[in-house]
């Protein structure tokens, strides 16, 4: 019996996930362009990865985005490439190399850059229908991050 108490505790444990990256519900996508200082549609075409001596192993600190711009509703220019930053830690955002996405991205006051996470509205093209409709026709905008490009 005891035994049995013991292996049920241990697959409960086991079964459960501790996440702490929480989000809150993402706002609309006019409320999200309205606070971010760059929104636009791209292609990914590098990630670079800094890397953080951890306790005995190396950790991913951060995630260095190079994006194309196809199209800009807010801080970026078609036909540049916009530098985005995304932490190496568990609210960062899976991009991958020659997949296109629609990003919201946030200026750091500290660094002087953009970057983004899971918590925004970022996403890959393919699942973005609802922002874009919501979003309408691209506009030409000036690139916020011309003036920054700490990476």
């Amino acid at each position: 019996m005891k035994a049995l108490l013991v292996l049920v505790l241990a697959l409960s444990l086991l079964g459960s996930r501790v996440d702490a990256c929480s989000c809150p519900p993402p706002p609309s996508a006019k409320y999200a362009v309205s606070n971010a200082t760059a929104v636009f549609v791209g292609r990914v075409v590098s990630i670079e990865t800094l890397w953080q001596e951890g306790l005995g192993n190396r950790e991913p600190r951060l995630f260095v985005v190079s994006i194309r711009v196809d199209r800009s509703w807010k801080g970026a220019s078609a036909g540049q490439v916009v530098t985005v930053g995304t932490s190496g830690w568990l609210c960062t955002y899976p991009f991958e190399e020659k997949k296109d996405y629609l990003v919201y991205a946030y200026a750091s006051d500290a660094q002087k850059s953009l970057g983004t996470n899971i918590c925004t509205r970022t996403r890959r093209l393919s699942w973005a229908k609802a922002d874009l409709d919501s979003l309408g026709r691209a506009t030409s905008s000036q690139a916020w991050f011309s003036r920054w490009n700490p990476f």
